[in-house]
């Protein structure tokens, strides 16, 4: 991934990665498939099911069910820790914290961690871009339902789930994703808090990023552990 070269670019070495909500696997596989021992965490029972379906017979790659605001003090000590596309999922800044002080427990000095964040701005555009249709199929429909709070400065994506029953019936689901914006500053304050240091701060396309004069719509973070 281009993200691993970046970092090797930039003097690290390893093997060991934890992916921060892996989700269904799709990042921790690729480690997997390239030979890395990977731990995923993630807190939804049912994606975790379709990890372990997929990747269950790598020896070197695990799922545990957890909250990663709340890593676990027996987990062995890693080279790398990856969030992508899960910390403007944190309901506040102390959540966010919770999960950095985690994560610098799991470093050794020297290693990494990695994560992309929806910048204020990314986030409000998202919020402002109103319905529209995901997939449509002859027996599975999605829309997506966009909103963003100024005051809370939260975007809220529900997903409105049509599946096809029997007799031309349907059968109507939604699920609903809580993000929140945070000032690219306040996280560069919160890292440096708990012993990281600023590698650099990418846009999407791997470019380098001044946090100073943020006006990209996404972020990614290279931080070192001291």
């Amino acid at each position: 991934s281009g993200l691993l070269t970046v970092a090797q670019q930039n003097d690290w070495v390893g093997q060991r990665i934890l992916d921060l909500g892996c989700g269904t696997g799709a990042l921790a596989g690729w480690f997997a498939k390239n030979s890395y021992t990977v731990t995923g965490i993630d807190i939804d029972r049912a994606m975790l099911a379709q990890f372990q379906q997929a990747y269950g017979q790598f020896s070197h790659v695990r799922a545990i069910e957890g909250d990663i605001r709340q890593i676990p003090d027996d987990l062995p000590m890693v080279d790398m820790a990856l969030a992508i596309d899960t910390m403007n999922l944190m309901a506040n800044l102390r959540e966010f914290e919770a999960v950095l002080q985690g994560v610098s427990a799991s470093l050794p000095a020297g290693k990494y961690f990695i994560f992309d964040l929806h910048t204020i701005s990314g986030l409000t555009n998202l919020g402002l871009t109103g319905d529209n249709l995901i997939y449509n199929a002859s027996d599975l429909v999605v829309f997506g339902q966009n909103m963003y709070d100024f005051e809370r400065q939260t975007y809220t994506l529900t997903y409105h789930i049509f599946t096809a029953q029997d007799r031309d019936q349907w059968k109507r689901e939604a699920t609903t994703i809580h993000y929140r914006a945070y000032p690219i500053q306040a996280v560069a304050s919160l890292a440096r808090r708990h012993q990281f240091e600023i590698v650099k701060v990418l846009d999407v396309n791997l470019r380098d990023v001044n946090i100073n004069t943020v006006d990209v719509p996404r972020v990614i973070f290279l931080l070192q552990k001291l």
